[in-house]
């Protein structure tokens, strides 16, 4: 699982615990690490320190910087070197040097991102909300499928259970028949949209598991139960679906799409409202529980400071309590229980800035 709101170089940095190689902590001008030399065959190799910092280092041959995976693998807890075949080629019998980062203490790059992903996970309980990079192309933005109840016999309103929703919106380029699988989006838009996923144009649902500039390949033309269209130039394309289903209870649900504009429309706040008017059919059946679903993306699109704050905090109560647990059993009395609780009133404020409060239909 891929850290999401820091890396484990900022946790290292906020604990004091990252080093550099080579050191400018010392007088004249800092030289890379001496690695060793190569012997035309040698491929295994150790850097001086181990816990290497991830994407923190690069080995040189005769100071011509080495290309990771092509040239060589690096074990960064244990600080191991191996050469591939090419490498040792380039290496050939000149110097390898090495610069880098590590982390002081016996606290490995693996071990403080698993703290880190745990971390994480208790900032998204704790504010009741996801962060997502949509500065990035391609945001990986968090999707949910949502299956809610309906007891009235019509609902025109309906609270999503994620919060914020986010719908990514656009227009088509071009006029696309029923049978394309390549969907060109309005000019400098493909690039708001994750790599696969789903979108709606008019009654029709189309899957994707490709984008190639603004075009949405591999597309699945008329999927979920939808049926393919052709669509003109200029239509709206969207990220986020709405059903309806007016099935009775104990039977096969039957889904039927909404389409945007002219039968629905969604918020940021996680309201979706629904054309009473447009609708010749609205729901009947009272009290079916499979009566809604909802395809969409949720979380706040930028990462504040104060979440990665946020997360920094989890990560180090995480570490203080392990670092408790190993004083007990080797025997060690050195916990100060007050310090359990210096970050409380930061951690609380930035979660109250941010908690998202769940709210449900009525």
């Amino acid at each position: 699982m891929a850290l999401r709101y820091t890396t484990t170089k900022k946790l290292g940095e906020t604990l004091g615990i990252l080093r550099d190689v080579p050191s400018w902590d010392i007088a004249g001008t800092p030289t890379n690490e001496n690695v060793g030399t190569g012997t035309g065959s040698q491929a295994q190799f150790f850097l001086d320190q181990k816990n290497i910092v991830e994407d923190s280092y690069t080995l040189y041959a005769n100071e011509v910087a080495m290309t990771d995976v092509t040239h060589y693998s690096l074990n960064k807890t244990t600080g191991e070197i191996t050469l591939t075949a090419t490498g040792i080629t380039m290496l050939g019998l000149n110097a390898l040097t090495a610069k880098y980062q590590y982390f002081f203490g016996g606290m490995s790059d693996s071990y403080l991102s698993d703290v880190l992903e745990r971390a994480e996970k208790e900032v998204d309980k704790s504010v009741n909300a996801v962060f997502n990079d949509g500065t990035v192309t391609n945001p990986s933005y968090t999707s949910t499928i949502e299956i809610q109840p309906s007891n009235g016999f019509y609902m025109d309103r309906i609270l999503t259970y994620k919060k914020p929703l986010i719908d990514i919106a656009t227009t088509l380029n071009g006029d696309h028949t029923s049978v394309v699988t390549s969907i060109a989006l309005a000019s400098g838009t493909g690039s708001n949209y994750p790599t696969s996923g789903y979108v709606i144009i008019g009654s029709e649902v189309i899957s994707y598991t490709g984008i190639s500039t603004d075009s949405l390949t591999g597309c699945t033309r008329g999927s979920l139960g939808t049926t393919a269209a052709s669509h003109d130039d200029g239509d709206a394309v969207h990220s986020t679906i709405l059903f309806f289903s007016d099935t009775d209870e104990g039977t096969a649900v039957s889904w039927t799409v909404q389409p945007w504009d002219s039968s629905m429309y969604a918020t940021s706040e996680g309201l979706i409202s629904r054309f009473r008017d447009s609708d010749p059919n609205p729901l009947v059946n009272q009290d079916i529980a499979n009566r809604i679903k909802i395809i969409y993306y949720y979380g706040y699109s930028i990462i504040p400071e104060d979440i990665t704050r946020l997360a920094i905090i989890f990560a180090k109560k995480s570490l203080m309590n392990d670092t408790i647990g190993k004083s007990i059993i080797a025997g060690r009395n050195e916990f100060k229980p007050e310090m359990m609780d210096v970050d409380e009133s930061e951690m609380q404020r930035i979660i109250n800035s941010y908690i998202v409060l769940s709210m449900g239909n009525t």
